[in-house]
């Protein structure tokens, strides 16, 4: 393979060779990686892929006029990365279960106090239809309202009326997302984002807004533990009881960092006894040498503020 002056272009070159899981190994050897075990790397590449372990590599690739590109390198470091992203996929996904559900409980009870049980058949509860215009240039109309009853038709039969109750199990966190966003009364989205620690609506929907991107790269699953992601959220102030950063106006929003503070702030209020905060610093403590804190976004003092002190 010739020369590359970034991993992008090496790493689009490898992957369109179509090489056999030998010619794989050879080629990172040849490229400096280290492998001291060839049987192992061999199960990692044909249960997992080498699509998959691109980010990985990525991060350890650094330009070489001698084309040994993971100089010092190994390929246990490579796994051993993918192993830290792995496991903190699977905790983000937990705790995202349990805002999934608090989510739901707080929409479905404070929607029906007031409308009653089959208020998701209101239209006039919902915003009018929207024009979005896709990357593509398409243009499509959003309707909240017609995706509800589409979602109805599509599960349950219509000849007997449900109660949001019933059907809410079965809605993905992207359409109840969407509920949220397009309900038209105000009050009853203020009363749902205060009872969930952040009453400034704009601040709590673009929060979830976030943390929906988030749960939806761990389900497919891709690699997170470094990613700049696309939503960025709102910054907003301590509201409640639990406590929230002193220096949010320095974390990078778009990075990791602060959807872990999100978690953790949602999970104060949720499930304080779940301890999100001590399962992730052992994940970090575990994975600490192949790993870098300011990759995720973490404050230089981020152990001194109040939410991530370690009681």
């Amino acid at each position: 393979m010739p020369l590359f002056e970034t991993a992008q272009e090496w790493s689009e070159q490898f992957l369109c060779q179509g090489f056999t899981y030998a010619e794989q190994m050879y080629m990172l050897e040849k490229s400096g990686l280290q492998v001291f075990n060839h049987k192992e790397m061999n199960l990692h590449l044909k249960y997992i892929g080498i699509k998959t372990f691109m980010p990985y590599l990525h991060y350890f690739w650094r330009k070489d006029d001698d084309g040994l590109y993971f100089k010092y390198i190994s390929w246990g470091d490579v796994y051993r990365l993918y192993q830290f992203n792995d496991e903190l996929r699977i905790l983000i996904l937990h705790v995202m279960g349990k805002i999934e559900i608090a989510f739901r409980a707080q929409i479905t009870y404070q929607m029906e106090q007031p409308y009653g049980c089959f208020w998701q058949n209101r239209k006039e509860l919902f915003k009018s239809p929207e024009g979005k215009i896709l990357k593509d240039g398409r243009q499509v109309v959003q309707c909240v309202y017609t995706e509800i009853q589409d979602f109805m038709k599509k599960y349950f039969t219509l000849a007997e009326p449900r109660p949001f109750q019933d059907v809410m199990d079965k809605m993905t966190f992207g359409l109840l997302y969407r509920i949220y966003s397009h309900l038209k009364g105000y009050r009853e989205k203020e009363i749902i984002a205060r009872e969930l620690g952040i009453p400034p609506v704009c601040a709590f929907s673009s929060s979830m807004y976030a943390l929906e991107e988030l749960r939806n790269c761990c389900a497919h699953p891709q690699w997170i533990w470094n990613r700049r992601f696309r939503v960025v959220p709102d910054p907003f102030f301590r509201v409640s009881e639990n406590t929230w950063l002193v220096n949010y106006s320095n974390v990078k929003r778009e990075k990791t960092f602060y959807r872990f503070c999100l978690l953790n702030y949602f999970m104060q209020i949720i499930d304080p006894e779940f301890n999100f905060n001590q399962r992730l610093r052992t994940l970090l403590e575990q994975y600490k040498d192949v790993i870098s804190l300011s990759e995720m976004g973490f404050l230089e003092e981020w152990e001194q503020e109040e939410m991530w002190k370690n009681l």
